[in-house]
Protein backbone atom coordinates (compact mmCIF):
# COMPACT_ATOMS: atom_id res chain seq x y z
CA UNK A 1 0.00 0.00 0.00
CA UNK A 2 1.13 3.58 -0.67
CA UNK A 3 1.04 5.68 2.55
CA UNK A 4 -0.23 9.11 1.48
CA UNK A 5 -2.54 11.19 3.72
CA UNK A 6 -3.74 14.77 4.13
CA UNK A 7 -0.71 15.74 6.21
CA UNK A 8 1.63 14.54 3.43
CA UNK A 9 -0.34 16.55 0.87
CA UNK A 10 0.63 19.83 2.64
CA UNK A 11 -2.60 21.64 1.78
CA UNK A 12 -3.01 25.37 2.42
CA UNK A 13 -4.91 26.44 5.57
CA UNK A 14 -8.62 25.52 5.49
CA UNK A 15 -11.07 27.99 4.03
CA UNK A 16 -14.65 28.53 5.09
CA UNK A 17 -16.03 27.91 1.61
CA UNK A 18 -14.06 24.65 1.17
CA UNK A 19 -16.22 21.45 0.97
CA UNK A 20 -15.67 19.15 3.94
CA UNK A 21 -14.75 16.08 1.84
CA UNK A 22 -12.56 17.83 -0.76
CA UNK A 23 -9.14 17.16 0.77
CA UNK A 24 -9.95 13.56 1.64
CA UNK A 25 -11.26 12.90 -1.89
CA UNK A 26 -8.09 14.36 -3.46
CA UNK A 27 -5.83 12.31 -1.18
CA UNK A 28 -7.77 9.08 -1.79
CA UNK A 29 -7.71 9.59 -5.57
CA UNK A 30 -3.94 10.33 -5.63
CA UNK A 31 -3.23 7.42 -3.27
CA UNK A 32 -5.21 5.11 -5.56
CA UNK A 33 -3.29 6.25 -8.67
CA UNK A 34 0.05 5.94 -6.86
CA UNK A 35 -0.82 2.44 -5.60
CA UNK A 36 -1.85 1.32 -9.10
CA UNK A 37 1.35 2.75 -10.61
CA UNK A 38 3.47 1.08 -7.89
CA UNK A 39 1.75 -2.25 -8.51
CA UNK A 40 2.42 -2.01 -12.27
CA UNK A 41 6.09 -1.24 -11.61
CA UNK A 42 6.37 -4.28 -9.32
CA UNK A 43 4.65 -6.52 -11.87
CA UNK A 44 6.77 -5.19 -14.75
CA UNK A 45 10.06 -5.30 -12.87
CA UNK A 46 9.65 -8.68 -11.19
CA UNK A 47 11.27 -9.20 -7.78
CA UNK A 48 12.60 -5.71 -7.26
CA UNK A 49 12.93 -3.52 -4.16
CA UNK A 50 9.88 -1.50 -3.21
CA UNK A 51 12.08 1.61 -2.78
CA UNK A 52 13.31 1.60 -6.40
CA UNK A 53 9.77 1.00 -7.64
CA UNK A 54 8.54 3.97 -5.61
CA UNK A 55 11.32 6.18 -6.98
CA UNK A 56 10.38 5.34 -10.59
CA UNK A 57 6.70 5.98 -9.85
CA UNK A 58 7.52 9.41 -8.37
CA UNK A 59 9.87 10.21 -11.26
CA UNK A 60 7.06 9.76 -13.76
CA UNK A 61 4.13 10.89 -11.60
CA UNK A 62 5.73 14.00 -10.02
CA UNK A 63 5.53 15.36 -6.48
CA UNK A 64 2.21 14.08 -4.99
CA UNK A 65 2.04 16.99 -2.55
CA UNK A 66 2.36 19.54 -5.39
CA UNK A 67 -0.28 17.71 -7.43
CA UNK A 68 -2.61 17.59 -4.40
CA UNK A 69 -2.24 21.34 -3.85
CA UNK A 70 -2.85 21.98 -7.55
CA UNK A 71 -6.02 19.87 -7.52
CA UNK A 72 -7.17 21.72 -4.36
CA UNK A 73 -6.57 25.08 -6.05
CA UNK A 74 -8.39 23.97 -9.23
CA UNK A 75 -11.41 22.85 -7.17
CA UNK A 76 -11.65 26.17 -5.22
CA UNK A 77 -10.44 28.54 -7.96
CA UNK A 78 -13.88 29.83 -8.92
CA UNK A 79 -14.94 30.44 -5.31
CA UNK A 80 -11.68 32.19 -4.39
CA UNK A 81 -11.78 34.38 -7.51
CA UNK A 82 -15.45 35.14 -6.84
CA UNK A 83 -14.59 36.34 -3.33
CA UNK A 84 -11.78 38.48 -4.69
CA UNK A 85 -14.08 40.07 -7.25
CA UNK A 86 -16.69 40.84 -4.59
CA UNK A 87 -14.06 42.26 -2.25
CA UNK A 88 -12.61 44.43 -5.00
CA UNK A 89 -16.07 45.71 -5.93
CA UNK A 90 -16.79 46.58 -2.30
CA UNK A 91 -13.47 48.40 -1.95
CA UNK A 92 -14.13 50.39 -5.12
CA UNK A 93 -17.63 51.23 -3.94
CA UNK A 94 -16.31 52.36 -0.53
CA UNK A 95 -13.63 54.47 -2.19
CA UNK A 96 -16.23 56.12 -4.43
CA UNK A 97 -18.46 56.84 -1.45
CA UNK A 98 -15.60 58.27 0.58
CA UNK A 99 -14.55 60.43 -2.32
CA UNK A 100 -18.08 61.70 -2.72
CA UNK A 101 -18.35 62.49 0.98
CA UNK A 102 -15.00 64.28 0.89
CA UNK A 103 -16.04 66.43 -2.05
CA UNK A 104 -19.30 67.25 -0.35
CA UNK A 105 -17.57 68.19 2.88
CA UNK A 106 -15.15 70.46 1.05
CA UNK A 107 -18.00 72.13 -0.81
CA UNK A 108 -19.95 72.70 2.37
CA UNK A 109 -16.96 74.20 4.19
CA UNK A 110 -16.03 76.52 1.31
CA UNK A 111 -19.58 77.65 0.61
CA UNK A 112 -20.90 78.03 4.12
CA UNK A 113 -21.05 81.84 3.65
CA UNK A 114 -23.12 81.53 0.52
CA UNK A 115 -26.85 81.85 0.28
CA UNK A 116 -29.45 79.23 1.24
CA UNK A 117 -29.86 78.53 -2.45
CA UNK A 118 -26.28 77.31 -2.68
CA UNK A 119 -26.80 75.20 0.45
CA UNK A 120 -29.86 73.56 -1.08
CA UNK A 121 -27.89 72.82 -4.24
CA UNK A 122 -25.19 71.15 -2.22
CA UNK A 123 -27.77 69.10 -0.34
CA UNK A 124 -29.38 68.05 -3.61
CA UNK A 125 -26.01 67.07 -4.97
CA UNK A 126 -25.30 65.01 -1.84
CA UNK A 127 -28.65 63.24 -2.11
CA UNK A 128 -27.97 62.41 -5.77
CA UNK A 129 -24.60 60.90 -4.90
CA UNK A 130 -26.20 58.78 -2.19
CA UNK A 131 -28.84 57.59 -4.63
CA UNK A 132 -26.18 56.63 -7.16
CA UNK A 133 -24.30 54.76 -4.45
CA UNK A 134 -27.45 52.80 -3.56
CA UNK A 135 -28.01 51.91 -7.20
CA UNK A 136 -24.39 50.79 -7.57
CA UNK A 137 -24.66 48.68 -4.44
CA UNK A 138 -27.84 47.04 -5.77
CA UNK A 139 -26.15 46.37 -9.12
CA UNK A 140 -23.15 44.82 -7.35
CA UNK A 141 -25.48 42.60 -5.29
CA UNK A 142 -27.23 41.43 -8.48
CA UNK A 143 -23.88 40.68 -10.13
CA UNK A 144 -22.82 38.72 -7.05
CA UNK A 145 -25.94 36.54 -7.21
CA UNK A 146 -25.37 35.87 -10.91
CA UNK A 147 -21.73 34.84 -10.30
CA UNK A 148 -22.78 32.54 -7.44
CA UNK A 149 -25.40 30.87 -9.64
CA UNK A 150 -22.84 30.44 -12.44
CA UNK A 151 -20.30 28.95 -10.03
CA UNK A 152 -22.92 26.54 -8.63
CA UNK A 153 -23.46 25.11 -12.12
CA UNK A 154 -19.75 24.62 -12.81
CA UNK A 155 -18.29 23.26 -9.60
CA UNK A 156 -16.39 20.39 -11.24
CA UNK A 157 -14.15 20.33 -14.34
CA UNK A 158 -15.86 18.87 -17.42
CA UNK A 159 -12.77 16.90 -18.45
CA UNK A 160 -13.15 14.44 -15.54
CA UNK A 161 -16.50 12.89 -14.70
CA UNK A 162 -17.84 9.85 -12.83
CA UNK A 163 -18.73 6.71 -14.81
CA UNK A 164 -20.92 3.84 -13.65
CA UNK A 165 -20.93 0.37 -15.19
CA UNK A 166 -23.97 -1.81 -14.47
CA UNK A 167 -23.89 -5.58 -15.09
CA UNK A 168 -27.16 -7.48 -15.45
CA UNK A 169 -28.02 -11.06 -16.41
CA UNK A 170 -29.85 -12.04 -19.59
CA UNK A 171 -31.56 -8.73 -20.44
CA UNK A 172 -31.28 -4.99 -19.80
CA UNK A 173 -33.83 -5.25 -16.96
CA UNK A 174 -32.31 -8.47 -15.61
CA UNK A 175 -30.95 -9.08 -12.10
CA UNK A 176 -27.51 -7.71 -11.12
CA UNK A 177 -24.38 -9.82 -11.63
CA UNK A 178 -21.67 -9.83 -8.96
CA UNK A 179 -17.99 -10.56 -9.58
CA UNK A 180 -17.62 -9.21 -13.15
CA UNK A 181 -14.06 -7.93 -13.62
CA UNK A 182 -13.49 -4.70 -15.57
CA UNK A 183 -10.35 -3.40 -17.27
CA UNK A 184 -10.85 -0.07 -19.06
CA UNK A 185 -8.04 1.66 -20.99
CA UNK A 186 -8.04 4.79 -23.13
CA UNK A 187 -7.19 4.10 -26.78
CA UNK A 188 -4.48 6.12 -28.52
CA UNK A 189 -1.11 7.43 -27.31
CA UNK A 190 -1.89 11.15 -27.16
CA UNK A 191 -3.18 10.99 -23.55
CA UNK A 192 -1.39 8.98 -20.87
CA UNK A 193 -4.29 7.90 -18.67
CA UNK A 194 -3.70 4.95 -16.32
CA UNK A 195 -6.02 1.96 -16.87
CA UNK A 196 -9.06 1.57 -14.64
CA UNK A 197 -9.86 -1.72 -12.89
CA UNK A 198 -12.81 -2.88 -10.84
CA UNK A 199 -15.08 -5.76 -9.85
CA UNK A 200 -18.87 -5.49 -9.73
CA UNK A 201 -20.42 -5.51 -6.25
CA UNK A 202 -23.52 -7.32 -5.07
CA UNK A 203 -25.63 -4.72 -6.89
CA UNK A 204 -23.75 -5.42 -10.15
CA UNK A 205 -22.15 -1.93 -10.11
CA UNK A 206 -18.62 -0.72 -10.81
CA UNK A 207 -18.08 3.01 -10.22
CA UNK A 208 -15.12 5.13 -11.28
CA UNK A 209 -15.17 8.56 -9.61
CA UNK A 210 -13.03 10.46 -12.11
CA UNK A 211 -12.73 9.39 -15.77
CA UNK A 212 -11.24 11.62 -18.49
CA UNK A 213 -13.36 11.95 -21.61
CA UNK A 214 -12.25 9.96 -24.66
CA UNK A 215 -12.54 6.55 -26.33
CA UNK A 216 -11.93 3.54 -24.10
CA UNK A 217 -11.42 -0.16 -24.67
CA UNK A 218 -13.69 -1.93 -22.20
CA UNK A 219 -12.66 -5.52 -21.37
CA UNK A 220 -15.04 -7.56 -19.23
CA UNK A 221 -14.42 -10.98 -17.71
CA UNK A 222 -16.97 -13.21 -15.98
CA UNK A 223 -16.40 -15.59 -13.06
CA UNK A 224 -17.13 -18.45 -15.52
CA UNK A 225 -14.10 -17.57 -17.71
CA UNK A 226 -15.98 -15.80 -20.48
CA UNK A 227 -14.73 -12.48 -21.84
CA UNK A 228 -16.02 -9.60 -23.96
CA UNK A 229 -14.37 -6.48 -25.36
CA UNK A 230 -16.00 -3.34 -26.81
CA UNK A 231 -15.35 0.34 -27.45
CA UNK A 232 -16.74 2.83 -24.93
CA UNK A 233 -16.92 6.58 -25.73
CA UNK A 234 -17.17 9.16 -22.93
CA UNK A 235 -18.12 12.69 -23.99
CA UNK A 236 -16.90 15.82 -22.11
CA UNK A 237 -19.18 16.64 -19.20
CA UNK A 238 -21.02 13.31 -19.50
CA UNK A 239 -21.60 11.09 -16.44
CA UNK A 240 -23.20 7.98 -17.97
CA UNK A 241 -24.41 4.66 -16.60
CA UNK A 242 -23.28 2.00 -19.10
CA UNK A 243 -25.23 -1.28 -18.94
CA UNK A 244 -23.60 -4.58 -19.94
CA UNK A 245 -25.87 -7.61 -20.39
CA UNK A 246 -24.03 -10.75 -19.22
CA UNK A 247 -24.64 -14.31 -20.43
CA UNK A 248 -25.90 -17.13 -18.27
CA UNK A 249 -23.54 -19.73 -16.83
CA UNK A 250 -22.18 -21.82 -19.75
CA UNK A 251 -22.91 -25.53 -20.04
CA UNK A 252 -20.03 -27.17 -21.95
CA UNK A 253 -20.98 -30.13 -24.11
CA UNK A 254 -18.99 -32.81 -25.94
CA UNK A 255 -19.61 -32.78 -29.70
CA UNK A 256 -18.55 -34.62 -32.82
CA UNK A 257 -18.35 -32.61 -36.05
CA UNK A 258 -20.04 -33.57 -39.31
CA UNK A 259 -19.97 -31.64 -42.61
CA UNK A 260 -22.82 -32.20 -45.07
CA UNK A 261 -21.38 -31.63 -48.57
CA UNK A 262 -23.56 -32.00 -51.69
CA UNK A 263 -22.98 -35.07 -53.84
CA UNK A 264 -21.03 -33.21 -56.56
CA UNK A 265 -18.47 -31.97 -54.01
CA UNK A 266 -18.05 -35.20 -52.04
CA UNK A 267 -15.66 -36.65 -54.64
CA UNK A 268 -13.25 -33.71 -54.31
CA UNK A 269 -12.23 -34.75 -50.79
CA UNK A 270 -12.66 -31.34 -49.20
CA UNK A 271 -11.45 -30.77 -45.64
CA UNK A 272 -12.66 -28.08 -43.20
CA UNK A 273 -10.88 -26.02 -40.52
CA UNK A 274 -11.98 -23.29 -38.09
CA UNK A 275 -10.16 -21.46 -35.29
CA UNK A 276 -11.27 -21.14 -31.68
CA UNK A 277 -11.49 -17.33 -32.11
CA UNK A 278 -14.33 -17.94 -34.58
CA UNK A 279 -16.50 -19.49 -31.86
CA UNK A 280 -18.49 -16.83 -29.95
CA UNK A 281 -21.68 -16.37 -27.94
CA UNK A 282 -23.87 -13.51 -29.31
CA UNK A 283 -25.82 -11.52 -26.71
CA UNK A 284 -27.33 -8.03 -26.92
CA UNK A 285 -25.20 -6.97 -29.94
CA UNK A 286 -22.01 -8.15 -28.25
CA UNK A 287 -19.86 -11.26 -28.64
CA UNK A 288 -18.56 -13.26 -25.68
CA UNK A 289 -15.68 -15.73 -25.96
CA UNK A 290 -14.60 -18.58 -23.73
CA UNK A 291 -11.25 -18.58 -21.91
CA UNK A 292 -11.41 -22.28 -21.12
CA UNK A 293 -9.89 -25.03 -23.30
CA UNK A 294 -12.30 -24.79 -26.20
CA UNK A 295 -11.64 -27.89 -28.26
CA UNK A 296 -10.04 -30.26 -25.78
CA UNK A 297 -10.48 -31.29 -22.16
CA UNK A 298 -6.78 -32.01 -21.67
CA UNK A 299 -4.61 -29.60 -23.65
CA UNK A 300 -5.22 -26.19 -25.26
CA UNK A 301 -6.04 -26.36 -28.95
CA UNK A 302 -6.49 -23.70 -31.60
CA UNK A 303 -8.02 -25.42 -34.64
CA UNK A 304 -10.56 -28.09 -35.44
CA UNK A 305 -9.62 -29.94 -38.66
CA UNK A 306 -12.43 -32.05 -40.18
CA UNK A 307 -11.75 -34.82 -42.68
CA UNK A 308 -13.99 -35.45 -45.72
CA UNK A 309 -15.67 -38.33 -43.86
CA UNK A 310 -16.54 -35.97 -40.96
CA UNK A 311 -13.91 -37.12 -38.47
CA UNK A 312 -12.60 -34.19 -36.43
CA UNK A 313 -9.08 -33.56 -35.10
CA UNK A 314 -8.10 -31.03 -32.43
CA UNK A 315 -4.75 -29.40 -33.28
CA UNK A 316 -2.67 -26.48 -32.01
CA UNK A 317 -1.84 -23.11 -33.53
CA UNK A 318 1.78 -24.08 -34.27
CA UNK A 319 0.72 -27.27 -36.01
CA UNK A 320 -1.49 -25.60 -38.61
CA UNK A 321 -0.91 -22.47 -40.70
CA UNK A 322 -3.22 -20.88 -43.28
CA UNK A 323 -1.48 -18.62 -45.82
CA UNK A 324 -3.47 -15.81 -47.54
CA UNK A 325 -7.07 -16.94 -48.11
CA UNK A 326 -10.06 -15.01 -49.45
CA UNK A 327 -13.21 -15.45 -51.47
CA UNK A 328 -11.57 -17.92 -53.86
CA UNK A 329 -8.36 -19.93 -54.12
CA UNK A 330 -5.96 -17.04 -53.65
CA UNK A 331 -2.65 -16.80 -55.47
CA UNK A 332 0.84 -15.98 -54.20
CA UNK A 333 3.98 -15.07 -56.15
CA UNK A 334 6.13 -18.05 -57.07
CA UNK A 335 9.37 -16.44 -58.16
CA UNK A 336 11.00 -19.70 -59.23
CA UNK A 337 8.35 -20.26 -61.91
CA UNK A 338 7.33 -16.67 -62.59
CA UNK A 339 3.63 -17.45 -62.23
CA UNK A 340 0.95 -17.54 -59.54
CA UNK A 341 0.21 -20.47 -57.24
CA UNK A 342 -2.75 -21.26 -54.97
CA UNK A 343 -2.50 -20.20 -51.34
CA UNK A 344 -1.65 -23.00 -48.95
CA UNK A 345 -2.37 -24.41 -45.51
CA UNK A 346 0.34 -26.58 -43.96
CA UNK A 347 -0.07 -29.14 -41.17
CA UNK A 348 3.29 -29.22 -39.40
CA UNK A 349 2.67 -32.49 -37.50
CA UNK A 350 0.85 -35.65 -38.60
CA UNK A 351 -2.78 -36.05 -37.55
CA UNK A 352 -3.59 -38.34 -34.68
CA UNK A 353 -4.61 -41.80 -35.76
CA UNK A 354 -8.03 -41.55 -34.12
CA UNK A 355 -10.41 -38.59 -34.44
CA UNK A 356 -11.45 -36.63 -31.38
CA UNK A 357 -14.58 -34.97 -30.10
CA UNK A 358 -14.49 -31.27 -29.22
CA UNK A 359 -15.52 -29.48 -26.04
CA UNK A 360 -18.13 -26.86 -27.05
CA UNK A 361 -18.44 -24.03 -24.46
CA UNK A 362 -22.25 -23.84 -24.58
CA UNK A 363 -25.04 -24.71 -27.08
CA UNK A 364 -25.62 -20.97 -27.62
CA UNK A 365 -22.10 -20.50 -29.05
CA UNK A 366 -21.89 -20.10 -32.84
CA UNK A 367 -19.17 -20.02 -35.51
CA UNK A 368 -19.07 -16.35 -36.45
CA UNK A 369 -15.82 -15.64 -38.27
CA UNK A 370 -14.02 -17.35 -41.13
CA UNK A 371 -14.13 -21.07 -41.88
CA UNK A 372 -11.40 -22.47 -44.15
CA UNK A 373 -12.21 -24.98 -46.90
CA UNK A 374 -9.15 -27.10 -47.70
CA UNK A 375 -8.23 -29.24 -50.71
CA UNK A 376 -5.33 -31.67 -50.11
CA UNK A 377 -2.37 -31.51 -52.50
CA UNK A 378 -3.23 -34.08 -55.14
CA UNK A 379 0.08 -35.20 -56.60
CA UNK A 380 3.82 -35.25 -55.95
CA UNK A 381 4.47 -32.21 -58.15
CA UNK A 382 1.89 -30.12 -56.31
CA UNK A 383 3.20 -31.31 -52.96
CA UNK A 384 6.69 -30.23 -54.04
CA UNK A 385 5.38 -26.82 -55.09
CA UNK A 386 3.76 -26.37 -51.68
CA UNK A 387 7.05 -27.26 -49.99
CA UNK A 388 8.76 -24.67 -52.18
CA UNK A 389 6.39 -21.99 -50.91
CA UNK A 390 6.15 -23.04 -47.26
CA UNK A 391 9.51 -24.75 -46.67
CA UNK A 392 10.10 -28.25 -45.34
CA UNK A 393 7.94 -27.77 -42.25
CA UNK A 394 4.90 -29.94 -42.65
CA UNK A 395 3.78 -33.45 -43.20
CA UNK A 396 0.74 -32.49 -45.27
CA UNK A 397 -0.07 -29.52 -47.52
CA UNK A 398 -3.49 -28.13 -48.50
CA UNK A 399 -4.90 -25.52 -50.85
CA UNK A 400 -7.11 -23.11 -48.88
CA UNK A 401 -10.08 -20.82 -49.38
CA UNK A 402 -12.17 -19.10 -46.69
CA UNK A 403 -15.92 -18.60 -46.21
CA UNK A 404 -17.77 -16.66 -43.51
CA UNK A 405 -20.66 -17.73 -41.29
CA UNK A 406 -23.15 -16.29 -43.76
CA UNK A 407 -22.15 -19.14 -46.08
CA UNK A 408 -23.00 -21.91 -43.54
CA UNK A 409 -25.96 -23.42 -41.78
CA UNK A 410 -25.23 -25.21 -38.54
CA UNK A 411 -27.12 -26.92 -35.73
CA UNK A 412 -26.22 -28.79 -32.54
CA UNK A 413 -27.82 -32.16 -31.89
CA UNK A 414 -27.59 -33.14 -28.22
CA UNK A 415 -26.35 -36.63 -27.34
CA UNK A 416 -28.55 -39.27 -25.70
CA UNK A 417 -27.70 -41.12 -22.46
CA UNK A 418 -24.38 -39.33 -22.01
CA UNK A 419 -23.19 -39.91 -25.58
CA UNK A 420 -21.49 -37.00 -27.41
CA UNK A 421 -23.73 -34.72 -29.43
CA UNK A 422 -23.13 -33.64 -33.03
CA UNK A 423 -22.29 -30.27 -34.60
CA UNK A 424 -23.76 -30.33 -38.13
CA UNK A 425 -22.26 -27.86 -40.64
CA UNK A 426 -24.01 -27.48 -44.00
CA UNK A 427 -22.88 -25.05 -46.76
CA UNK A 428 -25.60 -22.80 -48.15
CA UNK A 429 -26.25 -22.64 -51.93
CA UNK A 430 -24.17 -19.44 -52.05
CA UNK A 431 -21.26 -21.21 -50.37
CA UNK A 432 -21.57 -24.17 -52.74
CA UNK A 433 -21.36 -21.84 -55.77
CA UNK A 434 -18.27 -20.13 -54.32
CA UNK A 435 -16.58 -23.48 -53.74
CA UNK A 436 -17.46 -24.66 -57.27
CA UNK A 437 -16.08 -21.45 -58.76
CA UNK A 438 -12.92 -21.76 -56.71
CA UNK A 439 -12.43 -25.38 -57.76
CA UNK A 440 -12.95 -24.44 -61.41
CA UNK A 441 -10.24 -21.78 -61.13
CA UNK A 442 -7.96 -24.30 -59.43
CA UNK A 443 -8.58 -26.89 -62.17
CA UNK A 444 -7.82 -24.29 -64.82
CA UNK A 445 -4.60 -23.37 -63.01
CA UNK A 446 -3.54 -27.01 -62.81
CA UNK A 447 -4.42 -27.59 -66.50
CA UNK A 448 -2.32 -24.58 -67.50
CA UNK A 449 0.54 -25.86 -65.38
CA UNK A 450 0.36 -29.29 -66.99
CA UNK A 451 0.28 -27.74 -70.48
CA UNK A 452 3.30 -25.61 -69.61
CA UNK A 453 5.19 -28.69 -68.44
CA UNK A 454 4.23 -30.51 -71.67
CA UNK A 455 5.53 -27.66 -73.79
CA UNK A 456 8.75 -27.61 -71.77
CA UNK A 457 9.17 -31.38 -72.32
CA UNK A 458 8.58 -31.05 -76.07
CA UNK A 459 11.17 -28.29 -76.33
CA UNK A 460 13.68 -30.41 -74.42
CA UNK A 461 13.04 -33.35 -76.74
CA UNK A 462 13.46 -31.12 -79.80
CA UNK A 463 16.76 -29.74 -78.48
CA UNK A 464 18.18 -33.16 -77.62
CA UNK A 465 19.54 -34.08 -81.15
CA UNK A 466 21.15 -30.70 -81.49
CA UNK A 467 22.95 -31.20 -78.21
CA UNK A 468 24.15 -34.65 -79.35
CA UNK A 469 25.57 -33.24 -82.56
Amino acid sequence: MWQFDESAAQFPPPRSEEPAELRRAIVEELADHLSCALRREQLAGGQQEIHSARQRVLARFGDPAAIARRLWWDALWEKIMLQRIVTTACVVLAAVSCLALLLTWQSLTSWQTNSERQAREQRELFEKLLEQSDKQAQANADSLRELQALAAGHMGPVEWNPVELRFVAGAVDGPPVEGMSVYMTMTGDEVKIPPLRGVSDIQGIVRFKQVHYGTYSLQVGSPTKERMEEQFVLQPGESPTHTVVCPSRPEPTILAVRVVWPEELNERGLWLAFHEQAVVRPLNDRFWKSNSHLFSNDTPSSYVLVEPNGLAHSIGQRDFTVQSGGSYWRTADNRTRGRSSPSTAVLAQPLTESPTTILWPDPTYIIYQKVSVLLPALDEHLEKRMRGIMGERGSKAFLAMQLTLADWDYRIEQGVDGAPGTLWLTPTPEAIELVKQGLAEFDALMAGDAEEQGDAGAEAAADAPTAAE
